[in-house]
């Protein structure tokens, strides 16, 4: 996974439930990027989840090497820009999908959609 990496939120829950042979990419990413919208889900996953405490602190401690991306205009204008050319594809995306799409589209330049 070397280089620098946006993530969503099922490859982290993946990550965080010990599938094998995926701590290995992430080993070896160069810097791993986080939407806040990934951060929500992630929290509420582990808040509706049976162990709370167990699944915080596993979230808190993968949040530790990670970069948070921030709210910005670019993100605004890469939502508007993604859902409208999705539109017009007949193929939309769920709002949540879209946001974390639109940080990984505004702060990574390398990314297309």
């Amino acid at each position: 996974m070397g280089g620098k990496k946006s993530v969503d939120t099922n490859v982290v829950v993946r990550l965080l439930n010990g599938e094998p042979g995926l701590a290995a990419k992430f080993d070896s990413a160069e810097e791993i990027y986080i939407s806040p919208v990934v951060v929500g889900e992630l929290f509420y996953g582990a808040a509706n989840s049976s162990r709370v405490a167990e699944n915080t602190a596993k979230i808190h401690a993968f949040l530790q090497d990670t970069v948070t991306l921030e709210w910005n205009r670019q993100v605004g204008l890469s939502y508007a820009e993604a859902k409208l050319k999705l539109k017009r594809k007949g193929r939309p995306i769920p709002e949540n999908d879209l946001w974390i799409a639109s940080f990984a589209l505004a702060w990574i330049p390398t990314l297309t959609l």
